[in-house]
């Protein structure tokens, strides 16, 4: 199994696919109210997947950087700080793939062979 494969497979809370900018004000406010509630022993990760469009890169740029935009100004609205770490890949053909881990999220049982 190969890194992309394992990112792929990796099991977290959600997974939310956005394709439009309407979208990208919900699913921050969904995501900062999962935050707030898996601060505790779980542990906050989501699996966001952006359209991948071989003429149109900056397409799935732009909602990357809307939805983390959005979600970062929410919680620091909220006076919560972040403690996030982040993970861009290639999902599939049709989606990059961009994983949000709490920083004490752990992934184990990855052998790079």
């Amino acid at each position: 199994m190969d890194i992309t494969d394992f990112y792929k497979n990796l099991i977290v809370y959600k997974t939310v696919e956005i394709s439009d900018k309407q979208k990208i004000v919900k699913v921050a406010k969904d995501m900062v109210e999962d935050y707030i509630a898996f601060r505790g022993p779980e542990k906050f990760s989501y699996r966001i997947l952006l359209p991948r469009k071989e003429k149109d890169i900056n397409f799935a740029k732009n909602l990357g950087l809307g939805i983390q935009l959005e979600f970062l100004s929410q919680l620091k609205r909220r006076k919560i700080k972040v403690k996030l770490r982040e993970i861009k890949y290639i999902h599939d053909s049709s989606h990059f793939g961009w994983l949000l881990l709490d920083s004490d999220f752990s992934i184990t049982n990855f052998d790079n062979k």
